[in-house]
């Protein structure tokens, strides 16, 4: 996909976070408009998840987002009902969720961040020291590159559900990007 995208992506996840102040929301949201799903009714869903599960510290928004972002983006596959595709999307989510433990350091919101985000004292301290930007912002603008690319690639090992795939790769499912290539091209 174009590299400009990607970061155009990217930013947006980032603005959605400072936005939203919600990390499952940002990473959802953006995913679901890369994916061209309109229907918002997961990102509303997702509200809760913030701060690893209603601010209880755990499983940090970025990764559940991120998971929930690659099943849509596989649904196809799984809905055609090929043999091995749920085994296939598990194994890319714990290649997700593994890179991002690598990269961050930890999967937890607790960890990842270093506040207690369930108090109001924790929530603040965590705004004005600047962590949703240095930490949070930035570990979702690198985890969105990294789902487009995982949702980009078709499920391994599978036959079918390639048609999706192919009209997203080099458009990050946005019309614009084709015409924004030409223009750069000419």
């Amino acid at each position: 996909m174009d590299e400009l995208v990607n970061l155009w992506i990217a930013a947006m996840a980032q603005g959605r976070l400072i936005r939203y102040l919600n990390c499952a929301q940002a990473t959802l949201g953006t995913m679901s408009g890369y994916l061209g799903l309109r229907d918002r009714t997961a990102v509303r869903a997702v509200y809760p998840l913030e701060g690893g599960g209603v601010s209880e510290g755990s499983t940090c928004g970025v990764v559940t987002g991120g998971c929930l972002a690659m099943a849509m983006g596989h649904l196809a596959e799984r809905l055609e009902g090929e043999v091995g595709a749920a085994e296939s999307l598990y194994r890319r989510m714990r290649s997700y969720t593994e890179w991002f433990e690598e990269r961050h350091g930890s999967t937890l919101c607790r960890e990842r961040c270093g506040s207690d985000l369930g108090s109001p004292a924790g929530f603040a301290s965590f705004l004005l020291t600047g962590k949703v930007l240095t930490r949070c912002a930035r570990h979702l603008g690198e985890a969105v590159a990294v789902l487009i690319d995982m949702v980009n690639r078709p499920l391994e090992g599978l036959s079918g559900g390639r048609e999706a795939h192919e009209n997203r790769v080099g458009t990050g499912g946005l019309c614009a990007a084709a015409v924004m290539r030409g223009i750069r091209e000419s």
